[in-house]
């Protein structure tokens, strides 16, 4: 019989404390730029929804977000979001997406304060706080459908999707639920969703059911662009590494693929996702922009491209770091078929 486990796990978090630097200026050329083409397609039903999309009931089930001229679309800011969070584990990050006390992070990775000195996952996507701003290096736009819109999943009824607290109450005071979460002293690590497919048996480990949503099938295709600039060679590695995952990923026991989680019902199964760099174009080198004249942007494609993006997942997700081989596992797909996911509150360790 399969292992019972919660539909999430946790990467652990790297043994040392982010590398820190300033960011580069965007009046300067230090570095990379140019613009990768891609495209995302869902793996299984995908919903983005916005605030007006449906009110969840049966009636009226959640539907996906729409642009003015009813095509669905995926929001930069949510796949800015999803990229962020493995770039994060990818170069040994701060935790800045988690900086709202719903996760426990241990001081060597809280957000990043300091302008002048910022982890590779702030100089890259940004910063904000009280100390400064940095608007990020890399830009990731608006994702919209590619193909057929009318393509929807049958309506879905999700188990409630309540996260456990990261403190409980005992004996009058609040504690960390080191159940979920370990100790402050020893984090159980970052939070990401596993792949499955509940949702085919109607989630029969589920106790609660809560909200009905009409997804996108799976097979959805978007097209988005991802614009950087003034990226240091490791930092480009990282983008794209962290865009495309990795067909060839050690997991500690074998090798498997890893594919993103995006949207809404992630721990139900939803949003599995697999992004592919369709073309790259890259900016002359700095030096080239003053030795060369009319320097023209380099083009990938092809093998050529496959090739370059190969390179970048190899540093990565071939190497033997406890962190990266437990990301691959916990976001390997297709979902490990020793795993059901459950959802009482009660169910095994």
């Amino acid at each position: 019989m399969p292992d019972l486990k919660y539909p999430y796990d946790f990467v652990p978090f790297g043994p040392s404390s982010p590398d820190t630097a300033p960011p580069p200026g965007h009046e300067e050329y230090s570095g990379q730029s140019g613009v990768l083409k891609c495209t995302l397609t869902a793996l299984t039903p995908l919903l983005v929804k916005g605030s007006d999309t449906g009110r969840g009931d049966r009636r009226q089930p959640y539907y996906p977000l729409e642009n003015g001229r009813y095509t669905p679309i995926i929001p930069g800011t949510s796949l800015k979001g999803m990229v962020r969070s493995v770039f994060e584990v990818l170069v040994n990050g701060c935790v800045g997406l988690a900086a709202d006390g719903k996760r426990l992070i241990p001081s060597s990775h809280s957000k990043c304060k300091d302008h002048d000195s910022l982890c590779m996952a702030c100089r890259a996507f940004g910063f904000l706080s009280d100390e400064g701003v940095h608007r990020g290096l890399v830009n990731i736009g608006q994702a919209s459908l590619q193909n057929d819109a009318s393509q929807r999943s049958p309506a879905l009824h999700l188990p409630a999707l309540y996260g456990p607290n990261v403190t409980i109450e005992e004996h009058g005071r609040d504690v960390v639920n080191e159940r979920y979460y370990g100790s402050p002293e020893d984090p159980n690590g970052r939070k990401f969703y596993l792949h499955h497919r509940a949702y085919d048996d109607g989630f029969p480990h589920a106790t609660q059911k809560r909200d009905y949503v009409e997804p996108l099938e799976g097979g959805a295709e978007f097209g988005f662009e991802v614009t950087f600039e003034n990226l240091s060679s490791s930092i480009l590695s990282a983008l794209v590494a962290a865009l495309t995952l990795s067909d060839n990923a050690k997991t500690g026991s074998g090798m498997a693929k890893v594919r993103h989680k995006l949207g809404y019902g992630k721990p139900a199964g939803l949003g599995s996702a697999n992004i592919d760099i369709e073309r790259a174009v890259l900016e002359p080198s700095p030096e080239a922009r003053y030795q060369e004249f009319g320097a023209t942007p380099e083009e990938k494609t092809g093998e050529e491209l496959s090739e370059w993006i190969e390179e970048k997942q190899a540093r990565f997700f071939n190497t033997s770091r406890p962190d990266m081989q437990a990301l691959a596992q916990v976001l390997r797909w297709p979902p490990d078929p020793e795993v059901d996911v459950t959802y009482d509150a009660d169910a095994p360790e």
